[in-house]
């Protein structure tokens, strides 16, 4: 088990680093640098998501400013309790804010720190402004490639479900192979062809579908929603896992971020065995 961060013991201001942001696994900084989501307020928030819970217990504040970040980063990279960081955000209510600060951010910690960025962001209506991000890999994340299941538990990702591919394209475009990557949760009775194809096609792209199980948050409108059984997840990890092998894409190339960690996800796992 990994030690207690030496980070967390320091403050900006009267404010706890550990409440600015959080090691994830060995060595990835985490931050959700603004911890609400317009969905939710538009009452199309995803059902699983439970972005406000840490807010509203008090154990983070509602919005983390690039500098608060830039520092947080320096004295974690200092201290050796992070590699690289992964920020993340709930949706603005002005896209053109959100990618601003979401850039801004990730480049003053690549100034203070010199760790690898990875951002994850809502995909713009105006799709020019992923041209303007200054990480070194991106999060646009699909949930789910079967639209039943995004209208059902993801109803804002199900009314954007075309400009999340489009940005996902344009994305690779400027990232490059296996640095833009998109959460694929399953479990929550997906069509498995579907999946699958979906998977084939953005890595046919060089994007990385990352599949995630399904695991409850409590306190969400899911908490009592099943899990799906090992034999089903471990069915889908291994053909997307081939499908990998296939097209060359590799979660091992990518520089930093959820996909780097892998904390969530045995898809590396699977792959080796491929």
């Amino acid at each position: 088990v990994p030690e207690r961060p030496r980070f967390y013991d320091e403050k900006i201001g009267d404010l706890p680093m550990w409440m600015i942001a959080r090691r994830h696994g060995r060595d990835v900084l985490a931050s959700t640098v603004l911890q609400r989501c317009h969905l939710k307020e538009l009452g199309k928030g995803c059902r699983f998501c439970g972005i406000e819970l840490s807010l509203k217990a008090g154990e983070t504040v509602e919005m983390k400013t690039p500098e608060m970040l830039a520092e947080t980063a320096r004295v974690a990279k200092e201290y050796g309790d992070a590699s690289h960081v992964t920020l993340t955000t709930g949706k603005f209510r002005d896209e053109r804010e959100e990618i601003r600060v979401m850039s801004e951010a990730a480049s003053r910690i690549k100034e203070s720190s010199g760790m690898p960025v990875h951002v994850q962001i809502t995909p713009p209506e105006e799709i020019g402004l992923l041209e303007e991000l200054e990480c070194d890999t991106l999060g646009i994340h699909i949930e789910s490639f079967d639209p039943e299941v995004l209208r059902k538990f993801a109803p804002g990702k199900f009314e954007m479900r075309d400009r999340l591919i489009k940005s996902l394209e344009r994305a690779s475009e400027l990232f490059g192979e296996s640095q833009v990557s998109t959460f694929i949760i399953l479990g929550l009775g997906e069509d498995v062809g579907m999946t699958l194809e979906g998977c084939r096609e953005i890595l046919q792209l060089g994007i990385i579908p990352y599949p995630v199980p399904f695991r409850p948050i409590r306190g969400t409108e899911m908490e009592s929603h099943p899990v799906p059984s090992p034999e089903y997840t471990e069915k889908i990890f291994r053909s997307i896992a081939e499908l990998m092998k296939d097209y060359g894409v590799n979660p091992r190339r990518n520089l930093a971020g959820c996909v780097r960690c892998g904390g969530c996800s045995a898809i590396e796992e699977y792959l080796a065995e491929v």
